[in-house]
């Protein structure tokens, strides 16, 4: 008789964890599918100087793209990350923009100049020729560049013999 009493229990519990959970299953509020677009991201392209210091600590890039490269998305999503490898060259090309920008409040004479008379220098090279003259370290630059820091020798070598070239053009045109 307990037998009995033991077995209706389990059935009767049983029906009832099965009931609470079609219930919340039927019940449970949908969650819309959001989509992303560049302009949900303009919000954190405004920087300002002290964000500096707080973006070089960040690695949030990085671990973004360890983890896509880790899950091998781009075997099994294609377009997917397509589409992330667009948003995100736009979303830098805004940012360093941005990141001159605040950084022409304070060296404005120095980046005109580079913009008038180095044609052949993009952004990145100008963002990285300040934070060098600043003394900012390779590893914080790297970081606010979204590089590694053997990416960084590698630019900071080809930026100064870039430079060095124009120098001895510059000379040459003068005499």
């Amino acid at each position: 008789m307990l037998f009995q009493f033991i077995i209706i229990g389990v059935i009767v519990l049983t029906a009832l964890i099965v009931g609470w959970w079609l219930y919340r299953r039927v019940h449970a509020p949908s969650v819309p599918e959001k989509t992303v677009a560049v302009e949900s991201f303009v919000p954190f392209l405004r920087l300002t100087a002290e964000d500096l210091i707080k973006l070089a600590n960040a690695a949030y890039m990085e671990q973004l793209d360890t983890l896509i490269k880790e899950s091998d998305v781009a075997n099994r999503m294609p377009v997917f990350y397509q589409n992330y490898q667009e948003l995100n060259k736009k979303n830098r090309e805004a940012y360093f923009q941005n990141l001159l920008d605040v950084l022409r409040k304070d060296k404005k004479e120095y980046i005109d100049n580079l913009l008038n008379n180095r044609s052949d220098i993009s952004t990145q090279e100008i963002l990285l020729l300040i934070l060098m003259k600043s003394g900012v370290s390779n590893k914080a630059i790297a970081k606010v560049l979204f590089i590694t820091p053997d990416t960084l020798k590698k630019r900071k070598s080809r930026l100064k013999s870039k430079m060095q070239k124009n120098e001895q053009g510059d000379l040459k045109q003068e005499e």
